[in-house]
């Protein structure tokens, strides 16, 4: 079994590699510190150098003094025994610094390249994932622009939908007109059809009643043929006497209306009703005492 010693020693010698902290850093900027660093030769600001390099025995002429300076109380005080454990310990030292110094550089450069290659990969691999972000990116902008076209279109087809209500609107306001003159046109024709209804039934029942009159009395017969015979012979009297019958039969009539003008009158009103109906207009046909049109 070894001694302590020379588990101690075993340990001291054994050659350590630091692995470049950066290789297991990700980000956008790998690329960029790979090219800054020389794999095959390895990058002195990240080489570790030791126990021995740190304590300046990495050189011979400093430790082969330390060594014997070391080495005469060891010796003396029987800390160190010349036995097989110790040439198995010198043999074990000889084997680690023989591929130490000899085969070191190759060892390392065959961990950078494999380091290299790793960091390779993950540089691409971020390459690859900020062109598919900047893809995704450029996509995104798209379609904001296109949402901000839909926008402008929808916001001019409200603005179109406006006009067209508002063309809609002259279009029933001009119908709404063209069939209000069409109704006062209808209500003229009304009004004329009534008063000519009303004054040829006065006239006939006035001439109707003043004949009655005549033929009745004898008297009102021989006054109004002396009357025309006056007027004939250039002396016309001071009162008519046909005249006066008709003028006191229209004063009779006063406030009243003939049962068949009456009936016209009506029937025209029932057909005034039925062409505005739900136009807001009344009217009284043959009367002339209301008037009204409101429009919503």
């Amino acid at each position: 079994m070894l001694s302590r010693a020379s588990s101690a020693m075993l340990r001291a010698a054994r050659p350590r590699v630091r692995v470049p902290v950066a290789a297991f850093r990700s980000a956008p900027a790998l690329r960029e510190e790979a090219k800054d660093i020389n794999f095959a030769k390895g990058d002195p600001d990240h080489e570790f150098p030791g126990i021995l390099g740190s304590l300046g025995l990495d050189d011979w002429r400093v430790a082969v003094p330390v060594g014997v300076f070391l080495a005469t109380p060891a010796v003396a005080l029987d800390w160190f025994v010349a036995n097989e454990e110790s040439q198995l310990l010198f043999c074990f030292t000889l084997f680690v610094t023989a591929v130490y110094t000899q085969a070191g550089p190759s060892i390392y450069e065959s961990l950078m390249g494999s380091v290299k290659a790793e960091w390779d990969k993950i540089a691409e691999a971020e390459s690859k994932n900020v062109l598919r972000l900047q893809g995704d990116i450029a996509a995104s902008k798209d379609k904001i622009e296109v949402l901000g076209e839909m926008d402008a279109v929808y916001d001019g087809h409200a603005a179109m939908v406006e006009r067209y209500k508002a063309a809609l609107l002259n279009e029933k306001k001009a119908l709404d007109r063209a069939h209000y003159a069409k109704v006062l046109d209808a209500v003229v024709e009304m009004e004329r059809s009534s008063h000519d209804k009303l004054y040829t039934s006065m006239v006939e029942s006035a001439t109707a009643n003043v004949r009655a009159a005549f033929e009745e009395d004898k008297k009102l017969a021989k006054s109004a043929m002396d009357d025309a015979i006056a007027t004939l012979s250039g002396k016309p009297p001071a009162q008519d006497v046909v005249s006066a019958q008709f003028a006191s039969y229209m004063k009779s009539q006063k406030g009243k209306m003939p049962d068949d003008v009456a009936a016209a009158i009506k029937e025209d009103q029932e057909n005034f009703k039925k062409m505005t109906e739900g136009m807001g207009i009344t009217y009284d046909v043959g009367t002339n005492y209301n008037w009204s049109a409101v429009r919503g």
